[in-house]
């Protein structure tokens, strides 16, 4: 008897284990469950299917603006569409209960994704966020250019393009565990409940349009409803850079992504123009920029939130499909009976109520600058030979000063070219000439530096500009009565009775690729070798002057990277670079 009743009661308990009634999307194929209970619905579905989401106050990157979470505008405490369990439903491998109203399809293991993504506004920041975010189409322009501009992260990145100029890259990884979604196209058969909370606080909407009631409603319940969810993990490494050196790295690293713009920056002719377009397109797998800012995820093994949406309008939710257990509303006093005959007009205020939202909220529109720099002039100090029209116009001074060189006077020798735009007195047997110098490191925070090519300047303090050689030429000026002089800032070197002038250069590219520099006004640079470096936006004209030093024991001396071609036959000729700006019709 003992052996029967124990029996029995495993038999009892086989049985409790099964689930009753039918199991829709079930595989009766499958094997029955031996392994124990299904698993509880996860929180992902359980708490988010059929709730309010605000889209103003919302952002699918989570809440907290340094480690993500749970997307701040799902209204996990105002249920909209009512979820229910009394038919006992299993995903297709038994795994999880579901409720009745949601088809979820779990997977064994996550697909991964990976992707690159760049961003440098908060337009282009929403557009990227926006993938993990799908409206219905009868909603999906309303809130285009104010979404997410309430939330925490917006409002961080808004505040880094704008006080910190950043260009934004990061690195995403998702992995998809699944997803689940309500089954809005048998609503109306199932006749699938509303909460009841939503119920009442629907059916006491004015039929005449208050704007202040709607607007209360729309910030209680959201702005939309969550119908779709993906399960699963998402994480991101975020990086920044100033727009400055964005420009930069995109000028070296990205070909034809930048171009070469005149007459759109106030103040500068010059500027670079960056084709965000061709930037991603041509961005390699791998190649990143900028510095880590920060590391965040959301979701995750027991899939306890979405890491995607989709979501129905407001308005969508008073549609007749939803109201199918209206006349129980009415039973439970949630509704009047002349509701439902003035739902169409409570809808079309709604609708109204979701286009005015935005506004009233006092939302901005999404907006991104234009990713462009003015063609400034290169860090460091240094020194060029001044032009007949004056020294460049810049947003800071030139320091200005110059040099008499008392060349030989028996037979004297020297010679120039026709035209020659130095500024100076230019005789056969001496000369003076007129120099422009850059003192101060930065002058800006445009971080433009010296490009690889073929050209020299004059050193100005102790260390050539980054990237450029260091020499120098020695002028054996006149032994006999010399009357060498000079005033003013000039570049570093020797001045007494001999001339001795240090040089920075640069001989690490072709003079025929164009370098970048300021397009405002002439300026000069020196030769490295036979060419003219060429500039974008600037002609050239090749100009020369040669010294006729000392006769009698000649000391003319050249060394390390010098100017071209300096120590000649005992006398110093050097080879100039006249630049002047083409005509807005020939860049």
């Amino acid at each position: 008897m003992l052996s029967y009743l124990a029996l029995l009661c495993v038999f009892t308990n086989l049985v409790v284990a099964v689930p009753t009634g039918e199991l829709p999307d079930i595989n009766d194929d499958l094997p029955d469950i031996t392994d124990g209970e299904p698993l509880p619905t996860p929180t992902g579905i359980r708490n988010f299917i059929g709730v309010g989401y605000n889209i103003i106050d919302g952002n699918p990157e989570g809440g907290d603006i340094y480690l993500g979470g749970v997307d701040p505008g799902l209204l996990v405490t105002r249920p909209i569409l009512k979820l229910t369990y009394e038919e006992n439903q299993l995903t297709s491998d038994r795994e999880y209960i579901v409720p009745d109203q949601v088809l979820f399809s779990p997977r064994s293991s996550c697909v991964t994704t990976e992707t690159q993504q760049t961003f440098y506004g908060t337009e282009t920041y929403v557009e990227k966020i926006s993938v993990d975010m799908k409206e219905s189409g009868r909603v999906k322009t309303i809130f285009s250019k104010h979404k997410f501009s309430k939330s925490s992260r917006y409002e961080e990145i808004n505040r880094g393009v704008e006080k910190n100029r950043y260009v934004y890259y990061e690195d995403r990884t998702v992995c998809n565990m699944g997803q689940a979604r309500y089954r809005s196209e048998l609503a109306m058969y199932e006749q699938y409940p509303l909460d009841t909370g939503f119920v009442y606080s629907a059916c006491h909407l004015p039929l005449t349009y208050d704007e202040e009631t709607y607007m209360q409603f729309i910030d209680d319940w959201g702005t939309h409803v969550v119908t779709k969810v993906d399960l699963g993990s998402k994480s991101t490494v975020r990086f920044a850079e100033s727009r400055e050196d964005f420009v930069h790295f995109a000028r070296t690293e990205v070909e034809g992504s930048v171009t070469f713009r005149t007459k759109i920056i106030t103040g500068y002719r010059g500027a670079l123009k960056v084709d965000t377009d061709v930037f991603e397109t041509g961005l390699s797998t791998g190649q990143k920029f900028g510095s880590h800012l920060s590391n965040f995820t959301s979701g995750g093994d027991e899939l306890p939130e979405p890491i995607a949406v989709e979501l129905i309008g407001m308005h969508e939710v008073f549609d007749k499909d939803f109201w199918q257990q209206y006349s129980d509303y009415i039973k439970r006093r949630l509704c009047t009976v002349d509701w439902m005959s003035n739902k169409d007009t409570i809808q079309l205020n709604m609708e109204m109520a979701m286009n005015n939202y935005a506004d009233w909220r006092g939302a901005e529109e999404t907006v991104d600058p234009e990713i462009v720099i003015p063609i400034a002039w290169p860090k460091g100090t240094y020194t060029l030979p001044k032009p007949i029209y004056g020294c460049p116009n810049t947003h800071f001074t030139w320091a200005e000063g110059w040099r008499f060189h008392d060349t030989e006077d028996v037979a004297p020798g020297n010679y120039w070219s026709d035209p020659l735009h130095l500024s100076g007195n230019f005789k056969k047997n001496d000369m003076d000439r007129w120099f422009c110098s850059k003192t101060v490191e930065e002058q800006d925070i445009f971080n433009w530096s010296f490009q690889s090519g073929q050209y020299c300047v004059a050193k100005k303090g102790s260390l050539c500009p980054k990237g450029l050689s260091e020499g120098y030429v020695f002028w054996d000026d006149e032994d006999t009565g010399n009357d060498n002089a000079f005033a003013g800032d000039l570049p570093s070197g020797q001045f007494d009775h001999n001339t001795r002038i240090d040089y920075c250069c640069r001989d690490d590219g072709f003079a025929s690729n164009p370098i970048y520099l300021p397009v405002d006004e002439p300026f000069f640079l020196l030769k490295v070798n036979h060419q003219c470096q060429e500039v974008v936006g600037m002609t050239y004209t090749e100009e020369y002057f040669r010294w006729d030093t000392n006769d009698q024991g000649n000391d003319d001396l050249v060394f390390g990277t010098h100017p071209y071609p300096g120590d000649t036959d005992n006398n110093i000729l050097l080879d100039f670079c006249y630049y002047e700006p083409l005509q807005d019709d020939d860049v």
